[in-house]
Order: C-alpha cells, then sequence, then structure tokens
C-alpha cells in the first residue's frame, strides 16, 4: 500500500483479520495518514504465523522482511489470536515486534490476557466510521512513524 506524494513511515503492517470490511477500513486509515507501509493481510494467526516464519504459502520467499507492527483480531478461525500472540511473544526471532489487539472484545478477561501474553496495546473497535479511521490512522503514524522497534523490523 504505497501512497504517492508525501509519506511517513516504512516497511509492513501485518493485520490479523478475518472480516474483509473491517481490513478494507484498516487500509483506508492507513492510507488516508499517508504511511508508506505494505499491508499484509491474512485470515487467522496459522497465517500470520506462516507468513512470520516464511512457511506454507510463505515458504517461497515472499516476506521481505518482518512488519513494524502486527495488528491481530482476537476472535479467529483455526489459531484465535490470543495462541498466536503466546506463539510470537515466544519466538525469539519474532518476540520484539509490537503486536496492538484490535477487536471488538471489551471482556475484562481479554484486556489482561492479552497484556499477560504481551500485547503492547489493546484496541476496542469503534463502532462508527469516522472513529475508527481516526484510531487507525493514530495507531499508524505512532506504531510507523514514531516508535523505534528492532532495526531487523526496518526496510531499507
Amino acid at each position: 500500500m504505497e501512497e504517492k506524494g508525501k509519506t511517513r513511515g516504512r516497511g509492513v503492517v501485518l493485520l490479523v483479520e478475518d472480516d474483509p470490511h473491517d481490513a478494507m477500513l484498516v487500509e483506508r486509515s492507513l492510507r488516508r495518514g499517508n504511511l508508506r507501509v505494505s499491508l499484509v493481510v491474512v485470515r487467522d494467526g496459522r497465517e500470520a504465523l506462516d507468513y512470520l516464519l516464511g512457511k506454507g504459502k510463505f515458504s517461497s520467499g515472499e516476506v521481505l522482511c518482518l512488519p513494524r507492527l502486527i495488528l491481530l483480531d482476537l476472535k479467529l478461525p483455526r489459531m484465535n489470536g490470543f495462541e498466536f500472540l503466546k506463539e510470537v511473544k515466544n519466538t525469539p526471532s519474532l518476540s520484539r515486534i509490537p503486536v496492538v489487539v484490535l477487536t471488538s472484545s471489551l471482556e475484562w478477561e481479554d484486556v489482561d490476557k492479552a497484556y499477560e501474553l504481551g500485547a503492547s496495546a489493546y484496541l476496542v473497535k469503534p463502532v462508527k466510521f469516522e472513529e475508527f479511521m481516526e484510531m487507525m490512522e493514530v495507531v499508524g503514524t505512532f506504531w510507523v512513524s514514531f516508535n523505534v522497534t528492532s532495526a531487523a523490523n526496518f526496510a531499507y
């Protein structure tokens, strides 16, 4: 998702989201924020791990660099967000990648569990379109443009 003109940031954002509508909203908001990132969308935790580890359909070398940010829904098929988060944070080569939970769940058990497993932030998806867009612009700007992360996650 490269935007022509003035842009900020660089690299990859991995979105783990099974709802195509929410994925489209995230893409639009990052584009609207003029972030120069490639958005990779996968549908579940298993596919996300395959992407990060270069396995399965990603074994042909499609992964150019680790993402600067992972946006993670919790309610996913095959491997849910908690299972994925645990795997990422227990894999040394992936553990420093910021993982922002982006979910519709405001269950306090989920919030606590996400932080216990190593989430960098826990965000509840706003229902209103403009609020969602505004939140994602801020998230993208902070985590991609201003947050300093591991050099391994930086695309040169």
